[in-house]
């Protein structure tokens, strides 16, 4: 896309507009690191019978570090409890299932006979 941008190849705008379009080549993004003892903290707020839910999703991203929409797509069936392994077949964003980030992240996980 760049050749088009800069005249380098042939063509116009016109055939395809979205050739001299620019977009950032890093995000801003900036993962934020949760120690063991902040988790603590936070499960121990969670630990309530309103909280069941938010407590296991908690449980869930720091044992796994599955992304957000990937845990919230789980179903019971995708837990292999006789291998250990959580399978990543969807993805739940915007109030519907989703096929995910990406293919790869569409695989299995390995789970600690803690968490399950």
């Amino acid at each position: 896309m760049t050749g088009y941008r800069h005249g380098v190849l042939p063509g116009n705008k016109h055939e395809n507009p979205v050739a001299p379009s620019r977009c950032p080549e890093s995000s801003a993004y900036e993962a934020v690191v949760v120690t063991p003892e902040q988790m603590i903290v936070m499960l121990n707020e969670l630990d309530t019978p309103k909280t069941q839910m938010e407590w296991m999703i908690a449980l869930l991203h720091a044992a796994t570090a599955l992304r957000p929409e990937e845990a919230f797509g789980l179903q019971w069936q995708d837990v292999d409890w006789q291998a250990g392994r959580i399978n990543i077949q969807r993805a739940w964003s915007k109030g519907e299932p989703t096929a995910g980030k990406n293919r790869g992240s569409m695989t299995q996980v390995v789970m600690s006979p803690v968490l399950a």
